[in-house]
């Protein structure tokens, strides 16, 4: 499975899309090492001038699934919100208050093709 991806910076009122073509490792690195904390951080100085969250979102090149990724603090800690869409035609899933650790518990169900198991978390 290939993926493309979309990144929401907090000072950019444009959607960054990336013209490439991602296996699943490539996306688990991008999680990895993107600079969340660094991006929060540029947020909060922002204040109102803010445009999003960090956010980046996975999306499937073979069946037009995605998973959107999107930094929130809570606190002094570093949280997620999750969204899952399938294909173009349902309304995605949203669900907040994710660790890293977890996000990325949903991001390798998304990249292994579980689709229904994380359909099914995203609703407990």
């Amino acid at each position: 499975m290939n993926y493309k991806y979309s990144i929401c910076h907090p000072e950019t009122k444009e959607i960054e899309y990336l013209d490439v073509n991602l296996t699943a490792e490539d996306v688990k690195k991008i999680f990895d090492d993107y600079p969340w904390d660094a991006e929060l951080l540029k947020m909060i100085e922002l204040y109102t001038d803010a445009y999003y969250n960090p956010s980046v979102e996975f999306k499937s090149i073979e069946n037009s699934h995605s998973l959107g990724l999107t930094a929130i603090k809570e606190g002094s800690r570093l949280m997620f919100s999750l969204l899952f869409g399938k294909n173009n035609d349902t309304e995605p899933l949203e669900k907040s208050s994710f660790t890293k650790e977890d996000a990325l518990i949903f991001l390798n169900l998304f990249l292994s093709e579980e689709y229904e198991l994380l359909e099914e978390r995203m609703t407990e």
